[in-house]
């Protein structure tokens, strides 16, 4: 039993195999607990374990306390290895989680499995008596987060509102390469665009506009060939992204 005064879930889970420690010795079971500390004081050890009922690993022995967690490969506490009698064979590394559930189910040994995993008359047709080939494994690509909340609100001049397409662009691009990890892409990429096109971006004045809107329109500004050129490119993926998604999903009245 790995166990430290310091820590909280070991006191509690002291406290709880300490009652299980009685019932088992009261019912005749040869149960014994050997405590491991981790304290860092041989103060802190001897006034944590005088309160307890079982057996432990002299404090000064720390090597042997070592060897042991690294026997065991203890990553944290409380940590509680269950071994049979002979202190040969390991029934449980997860002896905390066993306890808890199970407390009263000594020596804790699986039973055989039954002859068919279920009282169903077809039941037994899933099990597998011999082992089963999985086939080569295969090494799915990095997954790379979408957020599609990471969309700005407003669109203020028009390299806001290029900035808007190519990062629209680059959503879309994301959810359709990575088909393995995401649902739905294709409505996902319907659903981004028409947001792009609908929401975000505005809609340019008409020539009969007032001077005013005119002025405030961000696409009645000028611009270089560079970004002309740089605003057709990312309409024409745009467009090639939601034709694509568009003709793969059944056409409903709403889309």
């Amino acid at each position: 039993y790995f166990s430290a005064s310091w820590c909280p879930p070991c006191r509690r889970m002291s406290v709880l195999l300490k009652g299980i420690y009685a019932k088992l010795r009261a019912l005749g079971h040869k149960f014994e607990v050997v405590m491991v500390s981790s304290d860092h004081e041989e103060s802190d050890h001897d006034a944590y374990f005088c309160a307890m009922p079982w057996l432990a690993v002299p404090f000064s022995q720390a090597r042997v306390r070592a060897e042991l967690s690294e026997l065991f490969q203890v990553e944290g506490i409380p940590s509680l290895v269950l071994l049979d009698g002979s202190m040969r064979s390991i029934i449980s590394v997860d002896g905390v989680r066993l306890l808890s559930r199970h407390p009263m189910r000594f020596p804790w040994k699986s039973d055989p499995p039954p002859c068919t995993p279920s009282l169903h008359p077809l039941a037994d047709r899933l099990l597998r008596r011999q082992p089963v080939d999985a086939g080569a494994q295969t090494l799915l690509p990095m997954y790379v987060p979408i957020d599609l909340l990471s969309q700005p609100v407003r669109v203020r001049s028009i390299v806001e509102a290029i900035a808007a397409l190519r990062h629209c662009d680059k959503l879309c691009t994301l959810i359709a390469v990575q088909d393995h990890a995401v649902k739905n892409t294709a409505y996902l990429v319907i659903a981004l665009v028409q947001q792009t096109f609908t929401a975000l971006l505005p809609m340019p004045e008409s020539p009969s506009a007032s001077a005013e809107a005119k002025a405030k329109c961000v696409w009645r500004v000028e611009v270089d060939y560079e970004t002309q050129l740089d605003a057709m490119v990312l309409l024409q993926r745009l467009t090639e992204h939601f034709a694509a998604a568009i003709f793969t999903v059944d056409h409903t009245r709403p889309i």
